[in-house]
């Protein structure tokens, strides 16, 4: 029965697997094991009893009998009193195990990489104590330079902070004095031992030429074990949280904690494994129990069918191609120039020439623009593909769970409906409705709503839809031809899902049913769900789930009703009046 659901996951599982080990090689690469799940485990594991291993190398070389550490221990305590033991460790760490598995692992080379790491962040230290704040002020504007890796920062720093601490006045003399090259490279040396010591790395020869043996940096025996072991746990539980092609298994009524009932939602007992009733990191320990009616409005819930709404995606799919960016949907825009090289009357120019110059900065400002869109599309890019994988299925489901608090969210990370307005648009249910005379009113007032945002009263909401018919009609003929009078409304998306369902159904009359979610304004909406699933009647008036006699009056203030009440009873006793 549920073969294909079961198929998909472990589909989605499998794509899970290929993506991460397809970043963890572009970290490998880029020098960057320590930013990837396992690198930052082994960081977390490693990194306080490493700290105490410095500490102790440091004392014992310093107390002990002159050695050729003797000078590399003096310089590294130094570096921990200005800096601070767990930094310079910090540092240390951090290097050693970016170069795991990466092959550019001579021993030399990270140790060399180790002290020029530490002898930057002393010059930032050096220059932050004595430059004064307009110097403290540059060094904090660098540091937050976007698209730079932390090499390139250093290097942005020293090169700036001293020309403005020259241009002041100061001496060549007076700037942060350059460290020699055996000095870097003895500190990185030191700190690599205490690690050896440690028994967490090792220093193995390898033949790099037929003459010439060097050392290499290796994870010991029981590290490369922990990272292997750590790496099978790790893709075991990759998975990609898509939408499901048959309905979630009902959620089951069990006296456990939540986090632990993992009885519904995916189909396959790893997913179900990963996404418990009560999800999160505040789930993970939390002791929430919830009761059958909590249970049963996930149940009805997870029942309700969904698909891709095809006039969304079309208008979608054409701005991606023309590159236009409307509201949170964030398109990519090439400027041809990136792609032109270096004019040959520029080659020709000195390094230095104005010209020169102007021109490679034009060049970085076209490179940091393109990098900066494609970082804001990177989520756009996983909807728009997602939505085109799901669009030939006529319907899909979400898994949802209530988190510590009781509040209901789904488990997709995409075409959910906890997401941004763009993503919204793309989904509609599975099966629609007729539209009575009330519910036309409150499909009015959704359109009016997604256009003027929580302005005006729900009747000015409705009269600005229905005063708008010919610019509603105008839209839903040519969506991306009038997208510059539809961007401008507070949800630019969903306007215009519900504007083209609104001229299909309501205007026009060319489908029978409605199909677009319509959302309501929450006023305490805690206490609206709290209200609505034990059916209290106070409750549900004050927080504006019921209608009331007046359609015109104000929305109530629940939390003033609670104020009264609570004032009440505190004046009714003596002792808390």
């Amino acid at each position: 029965m549920h073969k294909t659901q079961l198929e998909l996951e472990e589909q989605s599982h499998r794509e899970a697997v290929i993506k991460r080990r397809r970043e963890l090689q572009v970290a490998k690469e880029k020098g960057y094991v320590s930013g990837t799940a396992e690198g930052r485990e082994l960081f977390r594991g490693l990194f306080l009893p490493y700290s105490d291993a410095v500490k102790l190398r440091i004392n014992t070389v310093m107390t002990g009998k002159a050695s050729k550490w003797g000078q590399f221990a003096t310089h590294t305590h130094q570096l921990t009193e200005e800096l601070g033991i767990e930094y310079v460790a910090y540092c240390a760490m951090k290097k050693m195990i970016d170069f795991i598995d990466t092959g550019n692992n001579k021993l030399v080379d990270i140790a060399t990489i180790i002290g020029r790491t530490l002898e930057a962040e002393a010059r930032i230290n050096y220059y932050i104590d004595i430059g004064g704040e307009e110097t403290a002020g540059l060094i904090k504007a660098k540091k937050k330079k976007k698209n730079s890796s932390p090499r390139h920062k250093h290097i942005g720093i020293k090169l700036s902070v001293e020309k403005q601490l020259l241009e002041k006045g100061w001496a060549q003399d007076d700037l942060f004095p350059t460290w020699a090259n055996e000095v870097r490279t003895g500190i990185g040396l030191f700190l690599i031992e205490a690690a050896v010591q440690g028994g967490w790395f090792i220093r193995q020869p390898k033949r790099m030429a037929k003459n010439k043996t060097e050392n290499v940096l290796m994870p010991a025996q029981a590290t490369s074990e922990w990272l292997g072991e750590k790496r099978k746990k790790i893709d075991s539980l990759a998975y990609l949280s898509w939408p499901l092609v048959e309905p979630p298994l009902d959620w089951q009524l069990e006296d456990i904690p939540a986090r632990k009932n993992i009885s519904g939602g995916y189909h396959s007992p790893l997913l179900r494994q990963i996404n418990p009733l009560c999800g999160g990191r505040k789930g993970m320990h939390s002791d929430s129990h919830f009761g059958a009616e909590a249970i049963g409005l996930l149940n009805c819930l997870q029942r309700t069918a969904w698909c891709v709404d095809q006039e969304v995606l079309k208008v979608v799919e054409g701005c991606w191609e023309r590159g236009l960016t409307v509201g949170s949907l964030k398109a990519v825009q090439d400027d041809p120039r990136r792609a032109e090289g270096m004019p040959k009357y520029i080659q020709e120019l000195a390094p230095d020439h104005e010209d020169r110059i102007s021109w490679r900065k034009e060049k970085h400002a076209l490179h940091e623009s393109h990098h900066d869109q494609v970082e804001k599309a990177r989520s756009t890019i996983s909807v728009l593909s997602l939505a085109r994988k799901f669009a030939s299925e006529p319907k899909f489901y979400l898994s949802w769970e209530c988190d510590f608090r009781g509040r209901l969210y789904d488990q997709q990370a995409w075409l959910g409906r906890q997401s941004s307005d763009f993503e919204k648009s793309l989904s509609r249910f599975a099966e629609g409705c007729k539209l009575d005379k009330r519910s036309e009113e409150v499909a009015a007032q959704a359109v009016g709503g997604a256009f003027l945002g929580s302005r005006g009263t729900l009747s000015e909401r409705a009269a600005w839809t229905r005063s708008h018919s010919r610019l509603l009609e105008a839209i839903a003929d040519d969506p991306i031809g009038t997208s510059t009078k539809w961007e401008q409304a507070d949800d630019p998306w969903q306007f215009l899902q519900l504007a083209i369902e609104w001229v299909k159904v309501v205007l026009r009359k060319q489908q029978e049913k409605w199909h677009v979610p319509v959302t309501a304004d929450a006023t305490a909406s805690g206490l609206q769900l709290l209200s609505a699933m034990r059916r209290d009647p106070k409750g549900m008036e004050f927080s504006n789930l019921t209608p009331q006699d007046d359609p015109e009056a104000p929305p109530k203030d629940a939390y003033m009703e609670v104020l009264r009440v609570a004032r009440e009873l505190a004046e009714a006793k003596p002792e808390t009046k």
